[in-house]
């Protein structure tokens, strides 16, 4: 596999100053704008997908939403193109300072509760734009919602990937794009039919994140754990939550009161319309959790 290394050219203007990550479709380097210095995310397909179309159209959709919907929690995108010398196509994207949700979680445990909703309004405020374009996301998750520090020390989250989302375009249930590409912990019910997604696909995705920034741990990890397989998984997260919310955090030693409530329904028509509207309707309930119960959810 063709990988970029440190001080080579690319595109004819980005000097690769290292590598960031690499995933199932791309790898992210920091890279260097030759004439202007400045220090950006070069985002690129893996070269052994360069041949297949539904991938290919995937990334120029990414390119797409991320450039024409305006959200300070939405990674900008500066250029895009397919390099010559090496036939990647690629993102060149701001440079984000910081670190995913679930490295936060991972390392501080539950996070009080003001910090969650301050964190997920300002994703749902973006969510709120993107599903007006008729843009779903559909996978939600920590690992997708990046904490990062503005000039003046306020902390901004930025939607990271969206490379699967969804466009809702007219005649699309008929075609490979109702795919229910997702991460099992905190996809809606539907992804597993596959039976297509719209907006409250993201808003379920949502409350599944809301209980794992507040608990510690995913809704479905006991679950996981005795299944084995994403497949055995499937079979019971196809019908949605099995009990409230507030009665398995306080199984793991975390008092939620109403807050926190992943599933909503399972029949999208049920849920909330907007994803800030179901943050409203949840974040007066929440309360925080006793520090001794609080620790021992981290260890």
């Amino acid at each position: 596999m063709l990988t970029l290394t440190q001080d080579m050219l690319f595109a004819g203007r980005y000097r690769i100053v290292r590598s960031i990550a690499s995933g199932g479709m791309g790898a992210v380097y920091e890279v260097e704008h030759v004439e202007t210095s400045r220090h950006h995310a070069l985002k690129v397909l893996l070269p052994s997908l360069v041949d297949r179309q539904e991938i290919r159209d995937r990334f120029k959709q990414e390119a797409r939403i991320t450039a024409t919907i305006e959200s300070e929690a939405i990674v900008q995108v500066f250029d895009a193109g397919v390099d010559t010398d090496t036939g990647m196509p690629f993102l060149v994207m701001e440079l984000l300072r910081g670190e995913d949700l679930a490295k936060v979680v991972a390392r501080d445990g539950p996070l009080p509760p003001a910090k969650v909703v301050g964190y997920l309004m300002q994703a749902a405020t973006a969510l709120d734009k993107t599903h007006a374009a008729k843009v779903v996301h559909r996978d939600l998750k920590p690992e997708n919602l990046f904490l990062s520090t503005r000039e003046d020390g306020s902390e901004q989250v930025k939607i990271l990937d969206f490379g699967v989302a969804k466009l809702l375009v007219e005649g699309a249930a008929g075609s490979n794009a109702t795919s229910g590409f997702g991460t099992p912990l905190y996809m809606a019910p539907e992804q597993f039919k596959c039976t297509g997604v719209c907006p409250a696909t993201d808003i379920y995705s949502l409350g599944m994140i809301a209980f794992t920034l507040l608990v510690g741990t995913p809704y479905w990890e006991p679950e996981v754990a005795q299944r084995g397989t994403v497949f055995a998984f499937a079979t019971l997260a196809v019908n949605g939550t099995r009990e409230p919310a507030s009665v398995r955090a306080r199984e793991r030693g975390v008092e939620l009161g109403e807050a926190g409530r992943p599933g909503q329904a399972p029949d999208p028509p049920r849920r909330h319309h907007r994803p800030v509207g179901h943050l409203r309707a949840d974040s007066h309930h929440a309360r925080p959790a006793p520090r001794r119960t609080a620790q021992a959810v981290r260890h």
